[in-house]
């Protein structure tokens, strides 16, 4: 799927505590992957920044899903 909130409802839900690296984080409008330590995700949120480490806070609520099921 192409939009953030298609592409985190194909995914199989997990919750912050299970996921994994690799899987998808999404808040509206938004998707990043997981790295699986620290709160660690990259992504894109603009063409002329490109890919960036970001790490996720722990006051915002986020979707976690599984992309490979």
């Amino acid at each position: 799927p192409r939009s953030s909130g298609d592409q985190i409802s194909a995914a199989d839900r997990r919750s912050r505590d299970t996921a994994m690296a690799g899987d998808l984080v999404q808040y509206p409008g938004h998707v990043m992957m997981y790295l699986g330590v620290d709160n660690a995700v990259v992504h894109s949120s603009t063409h002329d920044k490109g890919v960036e480490l970001w790490a996720l806070s722990t006051s915002r609520s986020y979707s976690f899903g599984d992309p490979t099921s």
